[in-house]
């Protein structure tokens, strides 16, 4: 059938630029920061990213909801940048480890539909990098669809980072302070995320030339980048 392009998604199957997606450096989110949405239980997504810092830094994540309200994952990052004031000035690889628990914020207001998706988590919980806890919220915007926007959501959190120091250029210094993004459907099977990190602005554009896959380019603190994420089957 997807050979013959019979539009499925008109057969009551969810269209895959509205559902979560595997943000760029971890957990399910935007490009860089992390969303209250977690992918179906016991269902795989993930990636693998290019950005074309000083150094080009590679990124691949995985990340698996293990109940429909806790999600782990997985990212290695080749060449990250030591953190600001540290002597030892060599880009390593680091693997980092994610958490994310959403809270059932409707039924404790009594199945209101409005209430938005509220998650706490951890970014990098093993601190290779530098370790941020996060609180996030994330809502549908119905009422966009009345000035023709598709798929409206918006994203708004705070993060704590561990340490003071940064590991600057690279994007991996653990979220500290307020983030926040939106997303939306731009044209069909297309995404187009916008965020800002606590430190600076980034935008992804994905396409999915199947359901179950993506390709991506986006700008990270200015510099370009871009790969693919996949999902398994719903």
């Amino acid at each position: 059938a997807g050979a013959q392009t019979i539009p499925l998604a008109d057969w009551g199957v969810s269209s895959p630029e509205t559902l979560s997606q595997p943000s760029w450096y971890g957990s399910t989110g935007l490009v860089y920061t992390p969303s209250a949405m977690i992918t179906p239980p016991l269902k795989i997504n993930g990636g693998v990213h290019r950005v074309d810092f000083d150094e080009t830094q590679t990124v691949y994540n995985a990340n698996v909801a293990l109940a429909s309200n806790i999600e782990l994952g997985v990212a290695r990052i080749q060449d990250v940048a030591p953190a600001f004031g540290a002597t030892n000035q060599v880009y390593t690889n680091e693997t980092i480890v994610n958490g994310k628990y959403k809270l059932d914020l409707s039924s404790w207001l009594g199945g209101i539909k409005a209430a938005p998706e509220i998650a706490v988590g951890v970014w990098d919980a093993a601190d290779s990098v530098n370790r941020s806890f996060y609180l996030v919220a994330s809502m549908d915007l119905d009422v966009a669809k009345i000035a023709g926007v598709s798929g409206l959501k918006a994203h708004i959190g705070f993060a704590e980072s561990e340490r003071a120091t940064k590991n600057g250029d690279l994007k991996l210094g653990g979220m500290d302070g307020l983030f926040a993004g939106i997303e939306f459907v731009p044209i069909r099977n297309a995404l187009l995320q916008v965020e800002y990190d606590t430190e600076d602005f980034n935008a992804a554009l994905r396409y999915f030339p199947t359901p179950l896959v993506a390709l991506e380019v986006g700008l990270i603190d200015g510099e370009l980048g871009f790969g693919a994420s996949a999902r398994t089957p719903l």
